[in-house]
């Protein structure tokens, strides 16, 4: 288990101080809506990454679901990101990405004695970590921008358990 996490370290370490960008003709912002959680659920879910190169990036991710705590998953999520891209293109093409961050919602709660069974809802904040495996799409003289991805991730919780992590981005590269 060291020796994996030691050889993720230095491949991390290998892409964030490789080569910067030698020109400034490369846009390294892009903000993406996913058109999936507002197709599917009503939910919002913004998207903010910045390129450190061609191959890497950080974001940032923000979720907000406007149902009722009942139908989803979670209700509030914050996460920060870090993508590698393998593509023949720059800054596009497949890509994994790691992500850590905050969640919060509702869950159910089962209370038991032998005899009788109920449930309650508890709400809960947790710390969580997964990883999504995905795709992007780029125009460049447009700047437009669309990733479809998916993956997951695990709640430091002892009741709420894992998350989703997928969606269908379209964006602007600026």
């Amino acid at each position: 288990m060291k020796k994996i996490t030691l050889i993720v370290l230095l491949a991390l370490s290998w892409q964030v101080s490789a080569r910067t960008f030698e020109t400034s003709d490369f846009k390294r912002n892009e903000l993406k809506i996913d058109v999936a959680w507002l197709i599917f659920e009503p939910a919002m879910k913004v998207e903010y990454e910045r390129f450190l190169n061609k191959s890497s990036s950080f974001g940032a991710v923000g979720f907000l679901g406007f149902s009722s705590a009942d139908d989803n998953l979670f209700e509030q999520q914050l996460l920060g990101t870090y993508r590698l891209y393998f593509g023949k293109n720059p800054m596009q093409g497949f890509f994994f990405e790691g992500h850590l961050g905050v969640t919060s919602g509702v869950y159910q709660h089962r209370l038991s004695d032998g005899f009788w069974s109920e449930t309650e809802d508890r709400s809960y904040t947790a710390f969580g970590f997964g990883i999504a495996l995905g795709w992007k799409w780029c125009i460049p003289k447009q700047g437009i921008v669309f990733d479809l991805f998916y993956g997951g991730g695990r709640l430091i919780h002892n009741d709420a358990g894992f998350y989703p992590r997928f969606g269908f981005c379209l964006g602007k590269r600026f």
